[in-house]
């Protein structure tokens, strides 16, 4: 599967540069996002399933806490952060172009309301 994708980076880069490698990236993880959250809601639906019938109820000290999931997500996205960093730098140039806009929005909307709060 890594080598497939490495391919077809190599194969848009030569047809049409970094911008097609980019764009191959993009889709990638499109699809790895969209796979990651069909597959977390049809297992929860299974879980739906499977605890529809009787079970003896778990003991406290086996129950996971209620942020356990959550620190093991944040530990496997970190993990490859740090171990892929083609995809990282995709992921903090996406980031910071999502928040410079947001700052432009947060601008131009205070330019407004001064603007309307100055107006007679």
């Amino acid at each position: 599967m890594c080598q497939l994708f490495r391919d077809r980076c190599r194969d848009a880069r030569r047809r049409h540069g970094a911008l097609g490698a980019i764009g191959v990236s993009a889709v990638a993880f499109v699809d790895l996002a969209t796979n990651a959250f069909l597959e977390r809601v049809l297992s929860n639906r299974a879980d739906l399933v499977s605890s529809s019938l009787p079970t003896p109820p778990r003991p406290a000290s086996a129950r996971p806490w209620p942020g356990e999931t959550l620190m093991l997500d944040l530990r496997l996205a970190i993990r490859r952060l740090v171990h892929e960093p083609g995809f990282t730098a995709i992921v903090v140039i996406t980031l910071r172009a999502r928040h410079r806009r947001h700052d432009d929005d947060l601008q131009r909307h205070r330019r407004r309301a001064a603007a309307a709060a100055a107006a007679p």
